[in-house]
């Protein structure tokens, strides 16, 4: 997600699935709101109600259930949050994030920030959808 300061809005830029593309979010609400004010990472299972009410509100607007998440601010060199990370329903192993994972998104922040500010007029959604299970690097 990349936030607009004019409209204060989080817009996602890359998802899969594709259909998910023209999300936006108010940056001020929710678990990734949560997140981008509070320039936190977070790691969750959604299972208590406080998370669930965090989240129900995204996931009625896309139609999804989202059993865990993961968000990381993307900053800038000047440290200003400029966009989230969101990587949610983790499907290999525990299904939960772990440290490595965690590792993953971090060290991924910096260079999401370097495209976010060095090439604004790119327009992410016109890349075709990243397909993991047809991936050179698939894991069976």
């Amino acid at each position: 997600y990349v936030h607009h300061r004019t409209t204060n809005v989080l817009k996602a830029v890359c998802t899969v699935p594709q259909s998910l593309r023209k999300v936006q979010v108010s940056s001020h609400s929710g678990l990734l709101g949560l997140s981008f004010t509070s320039t936190v990472a977070f790691n969750s299972v959604i299972c208590d109600e406080d998370a669930k009410t965090l989240i129900n509100a995204l996931d009625t607007q896309l139609g999804v259930t989202t059993r865990n998440v993961l968000c990381f601010p993307i900053r800038n060199l000047q440290l200003q949050v400029i966009g989230m990370l969101e990587l949610a329903n983790k499907m290999r192993g525990t299904m939960q994030w772990d440290e490595n994972d965690e590792s993953t998104a971090f060290h991924m922040t910096p260079l999401l920030a370097y495209f976010l500010t060095h090439y604004p007029e790119t327009d992410f959604l016109a890349f075709p959808p990243f397909d993991a299970a047809n991936s050179l690097h698939a894991v069976e």
